[in-house]
C-alpha cells in the first residue's frame, strides 16, 4: 500500500500545474506513436520507406514516432491503412446516441474500423 501512495504522490508532484486535457492528450499521442513505430519496425520498414508510402517526409515519420506533433483524423486513416492497424474511437458514445432519432445521425455499434493494406503499384 506504501508503494502505491507513494507513486500517488510522485504522479501529483510531476503533473501540478498541468491541465487535464494536456495529460490526456500527451498519453494519447505518446500510445499513437508508440503504436505507429512497433508495427513500423514489425514489418520491417525503415521510418524513410514509411515516409515514402505516406508521401511524407522521414523527419515527419520521426516526429510523429516521438510524439511530437498532433495527429489529425485524415493522418490516422492513412496511417493506419498503409500500416494494415485498425482504429478505434477515443471517444464512448452516450447512450442516446444508440436510441433511434429522426435525425439522420447514424451510429456504427462496431467502432473498430478494419482497413485493408494499401498495395504499392
Amino acid at each position: 500500500m506504501k508503494t502505491q501512495d507513494n507513486m500517488n504522490e510522485f504522479l501529483d508532484r510531476v503533473t501540478e500545474g498541468i491541465a487535464p486535457e494536456d495529460i490526456v492528450l500527451a498519453g494519447l499521442q505518446g500510445t499513437i506513436a508508440a503504436e505507429i513505430s512497433m508495427k513500423r519496425q514489425n514489418l520491417g520498414w525503415s521510418q524513410k520507406e514509411l515516409a515514402k508510402k505516406l508521401g511524407v517526409t522521414q523527419g515527419l515519420v520521426s516526429r510523429w514516432e516521438r510524439a511530437e506533433t498532433n495527429f489529425t483524423l485524415s493522418t490516422l486513416v492513412k496511417l493506419a491503412s498503409v500500416l494494415g492497424m485498425e482504429l478505434q474511437s477515443p471517444i464512448v458514445p452516450t447512450k442516446s446516441i444508440n436510441e433511434p432519432k429522426p435525425n439522420n445521425v447514424f451510429y456504427f455499434p462496431e467502432a473498430t474500423l478494419k482497413l485493408a493494406v494499401v498495395k504499392e503499384n
